[in-house]
């Protein structure tokens, strides 16, 4: 999430960052305190009803997908071992930079 984090903070006129907790037994609050504890600012959120796995097929832990203005899904990436050139070229694209 620190490359998130960065990013968010340099694209933010660009690209919106949410977080979502695809753990169902996380609350808001939890989830939050979480954020806070690791210096994130971008909004976090549980994954209510599970809206994220079934409108964008998130499956695992650790995905993040690129949403245009139009609401189309325009990437779609694992968070795993992506460095943060990775990121940075991702949010690029989304920011159309």
């Amino acid at each position: 999430m620190p490359h998130l984090q960065g990013l968010y903070s340099a694209y933010s006129d660009d690209v919106l960052v949410i977080g979502i907790s695809t753990d169902p037994g996380d609350s808001v609050s939890r989830i939050q305190s979480h954020a806070r504890s690791r210096g994130i600012t971008f909004p976090m959120a549980a994954n209510d009803r599970s809206i994220t796995v079934d409108s964008y097929r998130v499956s695992a832990q650790s995905s993040a997908v690129g949403i245009d203005t139009s609401g189309v899904i325009r990437l779609r990436k694992g968070y795993g071992g992506q460095g943060a050139n990775d990121w940075r070229e991702w949010f690029d694209t989304l920011s159309g930079s």
